[in-house]
C-alpha cells in the first residue's frame, strides 16, 4: 500500500513503482511525480499536477503505466501467482485524488456538458457560520469558487474515476476469464472520514495533551503518542483526534481529562482494548479521543503550524469512522444493531455473508 503522495521535495528513495517507471524508460530521479502526476507545455516545460491550474492537460505518461492500471496489474499478477491455492488481496487504490491530473485519453473524456452547475446563493455569505465562514477562506474553496478551476479540475477528476472503473473491469474480467467471479467474495471500503478541526477564529482547536501533563504530573513524567504524523502541514499538521498517553498513576488523570470540553471518550489500556478492538500490549496507560471539531497534540512548541494557510482538516477520531461498507453477496444473518468499522470488512467477507 502507498498514499501515492510523493512531491520532489518528500519523495522516498526507491520505490517500487519509480523503479518500475525506470524500466520502462521514464526518465529522472521521480518520474511517478515527472511523469505519472505531471504534464509538460508546448515548449516541453514540466507543469506539476499539484497546481489545480494543469488540471486539464494529460498527464506526461502513457495511460497504460499510470498508477490504477499498475496497481490492477499487481493484483493481477498476485492472483495468477496464488494459482489453485485460496487466497486474500488488499487491493488499495490511490486515485482518484489529488494531484488532480490524469493521462490521455481519460483527460479530455468529460467536458464542460457533464460538470452540473454549483448551487450558489449569495444569502450563504451574509453573516454564515463561523465553520462555513472559515471553510469559504479556505484556499481550495476560494479556489473553486472560479468556474476555470471547476472547469478544469472535475473533467479530471471524472476521468480519473472512469479510469478505475475501467480497470476495474479489467480485473473482473480476468477473474472471469480464470473462472474466478462466482467464487470470489468483494468487499469495498474507505480508510477514514475527514472534519474541520478548527474554531470559530478559524485557527486550528487544538487540545495540547503533552503540555497538561507535563503541569499535572511533572516534565518528562508522561508521554503523549499521536499516531497521526503528517509532513503535510497543510493537511493534518501533525494533528489528530486520537492519542496514547504512558503514564505512572492514569487514574487522576484520568478524571480530570473526562471533565474538559473537547473530550469525546477517555479510556484505560483495557477499556480502549475491548471497545477499539485494539491489542493491548500497543496501547497507552491512557488512550484519548477528541471530538468532532477538536484536533490533539503534544506541545504547542513541537507543532509548528506557520504553513497552515488555511483552517485545518483531520481525522483518527470517532466522528471520523463512518465509510461505505459494501459487499457483493447478501449477508447470512441480519447486521442487527452493530456497530461497523472498515476493518470489519474481513469479518464481513470470511464470515457474514452466503
Amino acid at each position: 500500500r502507498d498514499d501515492g503522495l510523493h512531491p520532489d521535495e518528500l519523495v522516498k528513495p526507491n520505490l517500487r513503482y519509480n523503479r518500475y517507471l525506470k524500466d520502462l524508460g521514464y526518465g529522472g530521479d521521480n518520474p511517478w511525480h515527472r511523469h505519472a502526476n505531471g504534464a509538460v507545455d508546448e515548449q516541453g516545460n514540466f507543469l506539476s499536477g499539484w497546481y489545480m491550474r494543469n488540471a486539464s492537460r494529460p498527464a506526461n505518461i502513457r495511460a497504460e503505466d499510470s498508477e490504477t492500471p499498475y496497481l490492477t496489474g499487481r493484483a493481477i499478477d498476485f492472483i495468477t501467482e496464488a494459482g489453485d491455492q485460496p487466497w486474500c488481496l488488499h487491493l488499495s487504490y490511490i486515485k482518484p485524488h489529488w494531484p488532480y491530473i490524469v493521462p490521455a485519453p481519460y483527460h479530455q473524456l468529460y467536458g464542460l456538458d457533464d460538470i452540473l452547475p454549483p448551487n450558489r446563493s449569495q444569502l450563504e455569505r451574509q453573516d454564515p457560520h463561523p465553520v462555513y465562514a472559515a471553510f469559504m477562506q479556505h484556499r481550495d474553496s476560494r479556489a473553486f469558487q472560479r468556474d476555470e478551476v471547476r472547469q478544469a479540475v472535475i473533467p479530471a477528476y471524472m476521468g480519473l474515476v472512469k479510469q478505475v472503473d475501467d480497470h476495474l473491469g479489467r480485473l473482473f474480467a480476468f477473474m472471469k476469464q480464470r473462472g474466478l467471479w462466482e467464487d470470489t467474495l468483494i468487499v469495498l471500503t474507505a480508510d477514514h472520514g475527514m472534519n474541520a478541526k478548527f474554531g470559530k477564529d478559524g485557527q486550528p482547536d487544538v487540545i495540547y495533551l503533552q503540555d497538561l501533563f507535563d503541569g499535572w504530573v511533572g516534565k518528562d513524567k508522561a508521554k503523549v503518542i499521536l499516531p497521526i504524523t503528517d509532513p503535510y502541514v497543510v493537511h493534518h499538521g501533525a494533528l489528530g483526534s486520537y492519542a496514547v498517553v504512558y503514564c505512572a498513576d492514569p487514574a487522576p488523570q484520568i478524571a480530570k481529562l473526562k471533565a474538559m470540553a473537547g473530550i469525546e471518550a477517555v479510556l484505560t489500556k483495557d477499556e480502549a482494548a475491548g471497545r477499539f478492538e485494539l491489542p493491548p500490549e500497543r496501547l497507552g496507560d491512557i488512550v484519548v479521543v477528541s471530538t468532532k471539531h477538536k484536533v490533539l497534540g503534544t506541545s504547542a512548541a513541537r507543532h509548528d503550524l506557520s504553513g497552515l494557510t488555511e483552517p485545518l482538516r483531520s481525522h483518527g477520531g470517532i466522528s471520523e469512522q463512518k465509510v461505505p461498507l459494501i459487499c457483493n453477496r447478501r449477508m447470512t444473518t441480519a447486521p442487527g444493531g452493530r456497530y461497523w468499522r472498515n476493518f470489519d470488512a474481513f469479518d464481513l467477507a470470511l464470515n457474514l455473508v452466503a
